[in-house]
């Protein structure tokens, strides 16, 4: 990698360091203006690794009917109350 290379993936790095420092301070701002008036409300989404089913080492459960299983999660950051809710699509 030429040092242009690595001085291009520095900046980029930089701004991405300074955009995820942004985005906390504004969720922490968030997460206040919700603690101190009850008509806010904070949640913290999140779509987690698709799960491929069934999963097993034979190169035969390879070629069976596979299902997806999306696990969407949503976590209230006031009460600390937590879902999960599942999707689960057929796909051969």
């Amino acid at each position: 990698m030429s040092l242009e290379e690595k001085a291009t993936h520095q900046e980029e790095y930089s701004r991405h360091l300074e955009r995820k420092e942004a985005a906390r301070r504004e969720r922490n701002i968030d997460i206040d203006l919700a603690r101190n008036d009850s008509s806010y409300l904070c949640i913290n989404f999140d779509l987690e690794a698709v799960l491929n089913v069934p999963k097993g080492e034979a190169g035969q459960i390879f070629y069976l009917r596979k299902l997806a299983v999306y696990n969407f999660t949503m976590f209230n950051l006031n009460s600390h109350d937590g879902d999960c809710d599942f999707e689960i699509n057929a796909f051969y």
